[in-house]
């Protein structure tokens, strides 16, 4: 049986009364970007990978009631974002200090959850745009182009490139279960990474590779505990990784530690968030 991955050296970084959710790591790896809710708002913070008071990034947070992450860094303080600041949920780009609109929606539609290829201006999100028949994966190119990657029953979002491939990740309920996917751009096809017949018992599997593309982090709802797991790329080595209710995983830059988040940040009822860190060993 192969070694297994390993965390050690947990850190915690955010506490208190808020609701933190949706980590992501800057391009250098020193600090991690997170989205905090409290008081009826959503915004966006950063705050040092050693730890320190989080600081609220005033420019992203301007003009809205809801700025949502988890953010996709193309370069270092270069993001895409959620904003509703031009009326509905719409990708934003935070760049030099200055913040400009990626996309557009049309009608009642909403873009969420923006990934970004490495070493490329295109961008992967989520949208339930009207005519794609639910929440549907889409991608932008440098122009600002965008094309459906899916076009399946249910949803597909929470989509995350694959590093070295022209594959992505993502979940999608297509058949019924809560399951982590895999897509082919140059082909289109999608395969099913979690077993068939398995769910992975929550909606927020967030799924994220790591920089070698050798591993896929993903959330996983084991009897009531939220929890995160590792696999492989084709699917096997399934294992868990973090316990204790722990959710929205976030590979480092090196590969080297995860960002994710303690407690229920989704819950209806009562919802807590905190933003750790955590070593990992990779055997």
């Amino acid at each position: 049986m192969a070694a297994a991955l390993s965390i050690h050296a947990e850190r915690r970084l955010t506490s208190g009364p808020a609701v933190d959710l949706r980590p992501n790591w800057d391009a250098d790896g020193r600090s991690v970007v997170f989205e905090r809710q409290e008081g009826g708002r959503s915004r966006l913070y950063r705050v040092a990978a050693g730890g320190g008071a989080p600081v609220a990034l005033g420019a992203c947070n301007q003009g809205a009631e809801t700025v949502q992450g988890r953010p996709a860094f193309f370069g270092l303080d270069d993001f895409v974002f959620v904003s509703g600041r031009g009326g509905r949920l719409a990708l934003w780009r935070h760049r030099a200090g200055a913040v400009a609109p990626v996309t557009a929606p049309d009608g009642e539609g909403r873009d969420y959850g923006p990934a970004a290829f490495p070493g490329s201006a295109r961008l992967l999100f989520f949208s339930d745009r009207a005519g794609t028949g639910g929440v549907q994966l889409f991608e932008t190119d440098p122009e600002g182009n965008v094309r459906a990657l899916t076009d399946a029953p249910g949803s597909s979002d929470q989509p995350w490139p694959v590093p070295g491939t022209d594959t992505v990740v993502f979940h999608s309920d297509r058949d019924g279960a809560d399951a982590v996917w895999r897509l082919d751009r140059a082909t289109g096809e999608a395969s099913r990474l979690t077993p068939g017949g398995e769910s992975e018992g929550t909606a927020y599997v967030t799924p994220f590779p790591s920089p070698d593309g050798a591993y896929v982090a993903f959330g996983r709802e084991v009897d009531g505990d939220l929890q995160i797991w590792t696999m492989r790329l084709d699917g096997t080595g399934r294992q868990p990784l973090v316990t204790g209710d722990a959710s929205f995983p976030a590979w480092s830059p090196d590969g080297r530690s995860l960002a994710f988040v303690r407690g229920r940040p989704t819950a209806d009822a009562g919802p807590s968030g905190d933003v750790w860190t955590a070593s990992v060993v990779v055997p």
